[in-house]
C-alpha cells in the first residue's frame, strides 16, 4: 500500500450524492460501536473537543453494485461516517494538514487500501461483512497517516505504519480487540495490524500517554528508521529516566498483561 500525498482543495460542507434510501441517526449510531476499554477509546466523535476538519466523501460505486439491496445501507452510512469520525481521527494525531476530501471507491474483488486521498475497498468484502465499518475506519487513517508510505515499508516500517492505522481502529473506534491473534512465545511487536495495535494501547496506557503521536508526528517528517521506536523510548523525555523501559521489556510485560487477561481465548486459538 502506498500513501502519497496531494494537496486537496478546502471543502466546506460534506455533500455526499448516492442514489438509494436516506439513513436516520440511528443508522449511524449503529454503525458506531460501543467503547469501553482504553484511553484512546472516543465516546462521542463529534466532541466540541476535537477541533473541526471538514470533509467532502464522493462515492464511486458501479450502478450494478449500487443497485444490490445488500449494499445499500453500506453505501448510505460509509460516507457520512467517515466525515462524522474525521476530526476524532485527526485528534488521535492532533493533525490538521490533511486532505478535505476524501473519494471512496468500491472496485471488484477483496481488499482494501489508501493511496493519497482514495479509498480502494473491495465489493466482496463488503458483501461478505457489510457492518465492517471499522475496516474503512482503518483505511481513512491511512488518509490522516499521509506518511510516505512506499519509502517506510523499503526501510522496515510498514508493520508500525499498518500498527497505528489499526491502534485508531480498535482503540479509538470499536471495542478492545479480544481476539487479536495474540500468542505469547510467537508473537513480536512488529507483526503489524492488530498485534502491534495493541502493544501501542498498552504502552499508551502504562508508558506514555502521547506515544502514538509522536511517532505519527516522527513518521510525518520523514525522519523514521527501523530502530526508532526503541529510540523513543531510550529518550522519551515525558517518562523520567527511572522509569524509562526497553521496547523488549516493554512487550514482554504487555504479553504478561494479555496472558492473565485473555489467556483462555489464547489456549482455544489453533496453533499457527
Amino acid at each position: 500500500m502506498d500513501m502519497k500525498r496531494t494537496a486537496v482543495p478546502f471543502i466546506v460542507l460534506l455533500v455526499v450524492t448516492v442514489a438509494c434510501c436516506p439513513v436516520a441517526s440511528a443508522d449511524i449510531a449503529f454503525a458506531t460501536p460501543a467503547r469501553t476499554f482504553g484511553p484512546g477509546h472516543v465516546s462521542n466523535p463529534a466532541d466540541p473537543r476535537f477541533p473541526r476538519v471538514l470533509l467532502h466523501v464522493s462515492l464511486e460505486i458501479s450502478d450494478a453494485d449500487k443497485a444490490r439491496p445488500e449494499l445499500r445501507t453500506w453505501s448510505a452510512i460509509t460516507p457520512r461516517l467517515c466525515e462524522l469520525w474525521y476530526s476524532a481521527i485527526c485528534a488521535q494525531f492532533g493533525e490538521s494538514d490533511v486532505p478535505h476530501e476524501v473519494v471512496l471507491r468500491v472496485v471488484a474483488g477483496t481488499g482494501g487500501h489508501a493511496e493519497d486521498n482514495v479509498i480502494t475497498i473491495g465489493v466482496q468484502d463488503i458483501l461478505q461483512n457489510p457492518t465492517d465499518y471499522g475496516a474503512v475506519i482503518h483505511e481513512l487513517t491511512h488518509v490522516v497517516q499521509g506518511y510516505r508510505y512506499g519509502w517506510f515499508r523499503n526501510k522496515g516500517i510498514g508493520w508500525l505504519v499498518e500498527g497505528i492505522a489499526d491502534y485508531v481502529r480498535f482503540y479509538a473506534y470499536e471495542t478492545d480487540p479480544k481476539f487479536g491473534d495474540i500468542r505469547p512465545g510467537k508473537s513480536q511487536y512488529c507483526d503489524g495490524y492488530r498485534t502491534t495495535a495493541c502493544f501501542l494501547d498498552y504502552v499508551v496506557r502504562v508508558y506514555d500517554g502521547n506515544f502514538v503521536k509522536k511517532l505519527h508526528r516522527t513518521l510525518r517528517e520523514g525522519t523514521m528508521n527501523p530502530d526508532v521506536f526503541d529510540e523513543m523510548l531510550a529518550t522519551d523525555t515525558d517518562v523520567p529516566v527511572s522509569r524509562r523501559e526497553t521496547r523488549a521489556d516493554l512487550f514482554a510485560h504487555f504479553l504478561a498483561e494479555w496472558q492473565n487477561k485473555h489467556g483462555a481465548i489464547a489456549a482455544a486459538m489453533p496453533p499457527n
